[in-house]
């Protein structure tokens, strides 16, 4: 017999116990109209891998759970005006939350209750809102998918090895303990939070800095998935010895993961050499033929430079990250003309690089980039006051850039730009996001 919960009309999963006591899951999946791939066979395959994980018991420390997921229907899709390709901020994951569909796919998640790089998917702690980005490796795509499941039915990290709630995602991590599993077989709770549409911050946070077991080896490093985005503190404990290696491997043109993860590790050393290598990558070539994966591989570069910036206070990367959060840089200076199946047009992947620069703005926690950002927000609501540039600022900037124009110049591109990331709102998240990181410190941020 089937149980569905009629009651809530964006409830996005319906369960039943069945003869033998197991929780059956209809999972309806859409992805992002940019996205070709996962299809109706693969996703069954995905739940399969996911069926298997959560029934069997590898271990002292494993329960074997009742629960049976199915894909409900077939695969959909969704436009960019409905769920963006990149979600980057509260409003962005609000969207999924208020998608129909169980499980949304897209190809670019920088924020998950935090800021973040390389973050695999993202899920209301407990709700309904789940969002990820599938990789290249099925197994793995399984348990991005369990996992955030699981956070969706109320469970957090647990950082113990082989456990599915770890927030590294490695193929033996297939564990749940008693309690997830109670909590598994009850499914999203939507009456939790009454209409969906409400506001939930319960999103699982980007990044844990609880890891004990950092890998000897940089490459075996990067190769691991982090469900919540690479640890920016255990990254950041390798070193310029380190560069090479990395850049050697980013040549070798790795699946998309790991390459984000170079990109993300890379940032964290925060080296002269690091910076040269990540700034060659991403504008070494104005014209490119990309994927998807590549196009966000490249893009990865800015937010990865807020990490560096934030180690280093390098110059160099800063004013990038500056001259990037300017839509005519990216357009007059760099024309930048990279072919590929997302943003069609030049105005829409501006949009995008740009989007992606604020996430590097803040992420550096740099006053000039909080200069920039107000200026910004100023910009896009013209209610607000606008903000004045103290005289010993403006001298600093100016021997730091030459003049102040990096910090001041809101181009009618950018402030298109910055109106469909969400304007004056989107602009005010980022500064709390600036304000926590100035406070704490990256770490601190993120712990």
């Amino acid at each position: 017999m089937r149980y569905s919960k009629a009651f809530s009309l964006f409830l996005l999963s319906t369960f039943a116990f069945t003869e033998v006591g197991a929780a059956e899951f209809d999972i309806s999946v859409r992805r992002h109209e940019a996205l070709t791939k996962p299809n109706d066979s693969e996703v069954k395959k995905i739940l399969e891998i996911s069926n298997a994980i959560v029934a069997e018991s590898t271990s002292v420390d494993d329960i074997a759970c009742q629960v049976v997921f199915a894909l409900d229907g077939s695969v959909g899709t969704f436009e960019e005006d409905e769920i963006p390709y990149h979600i980057d901020s509260k409003a962005a994951f609000n969207k999924v939350k208020r998608a129909p569909g169980t499980v949304k796919i897209v190809g670019d998640i920088s924020w998950c209750g935090r800021l973040g790089t390389n973050i695999a998917g993202c899920a209301s702690t407990p709700g309904t809102g789940l969002v990820v980005r599938f990789g290249p490796n099925r197994k793995i795509n399984a348990l991005i998918f369990t996992h955030e499941f699981a956070h969706t039915t109320g469970s957090r990290h647990r950082e113990k090895e082989l456990a599915v709630m770890r927030s590294v995602v490695n193929k033996s991590n297939e564990a749940f303990n008693n309690k997830e599993c109670v909590r598994l077989a009850s499914g999203p709770n939507a009456a939790l939070f009454g209409d969906p549409l409400a506001a939930n911050t319960g999103t699982s946070p980007a990044h844990s800095e609880t890891l004990d077991d950092r890998p000897e080896s940089v490459l075996d490093f990067v190769s691991n998935q982090y469900a919540h985005g690479v640890p920016f503190g255990t990254a950041s404990s390798y070193t310029d010895e380190d560069v090479q290696e990395l850049v050697q491997a980013l040549k070798s043109e790795p699946d998309a993961f790991v390459a984000d993860n170079i990109v993300s590790t890379l940032g964290a050393i925060g080296s002269d050499t690091a910076r040269d290598a990540l700034i060659a990558f991403l504008i070494e070539d104005n014209s490119l033929e990309l994927s998807g994966e590549e196009l966000v591989t490249r893009a990865s570069v800015l937010s990865s430079l807020g990490w560096l910036v934030n180690r280093s206070g390098d110059i160099t990367a800063l004013q990038l990250l500056l001259n990037a959060s300017n839509a005519d840089w990216w357009a007059e200076e760099v024309d930048i003309d990279w072919d590929n199946p997302v943003y069609k047009d030049q105005e829409a992947l501006i949009s995008y690089l740009v989007s992606k620069a604020i996430v590097g703005l803040t992420l550096s926690g740099s006053a000039e980039a909080r200069a920039r950002l107000e200026q910004m927000q100023a910009s896009v609501d013209p209610g607000l006051p606008q903000p004045i540039i103290a005289e010993n600022e403006a001298l600093a900037f100016t021997s730091k850039f030459g003049d102040t124009s990096l910090i001041s110049n809101v181009s009618p591109g950018t402030l298109m730009a910055v109106t469909s990331a969400g304007g004056s709102e989107f602009v005010e998240q980022y500064l709390r996001e600036m304000t926590a990181i100035q406070s704490n410190g990256l770490v601190g941020y993120y712990d």
